[in-house]
């Protein structure tokens, strides 16, 4: 997970842009495909997540809004 696409789903100043020219998508499940991600290995980076934005005092309704976007790729990154 990149910082870029955090501090942008927080509403911070930087916008998440893709590595690869013409892809500035979130179609996370080409991009997750070769990794074989399972749906436990996505829930421990969704809690160090948390765990981060706890870290740094994110407000509960900044945290839950990157945490509830954050796990509405779910089925993507995991296919």
């Amino acid at each position: 997970m990149t910082t870029l696409w955090v501090c942008e789903k927080a509403g911070g100043p930087h916008r998440y842009v893709s590595i690869e020219p013409n892809r500035d998508s979130l179609d996370l499940e080409p991009t997750h495909y070769d990794m074989k991600l399972t749906e436990e290995e996505f829930d421990a980076a969704g809690n160090l997540l948390a765990e981060t934005l706890d870290h740094f005092d994110v407000p509960k309704r900044e945290k839950d809004e990157v945490l509830d976007d954050f796990m509405a790729h779910k089925q993507e990154v995991i296919s």
